[in-house]
């Protein structure tokens, strides 16, 4: 559920309060906002290694270019 919330908030550019609501009204349970935020955040962090290696022309880890 937070994953789908996270989904829509980042890829589909729905504000995270509404993002929110998603999964409620489509599931039943809530997410909170916070939690949105800090998938958020750590989906980023784990993204910033991977965007200065593509930017750097770096290799995936069989040796292979990143394009």
């Amino acid at each position: 559920m937070t994953a789908l919330t996270a989904y829509a908030a980042s890829y589909q550019h729905i504000p995270v309060t509404r993002a929110t609501r998603l999964p409620a009204d489509l599931l039943g349970p809530p997410v909170s906002t916070g939690r949105v935020a800090g998938v958020l955040s750590s989906i980023a962090a784990e993204l910033d290694e991977f965007g200065i290696l593509v930017n750097q022309g770096g290799t995936d880890g069989a040796g292979d270019a990143i394009r």
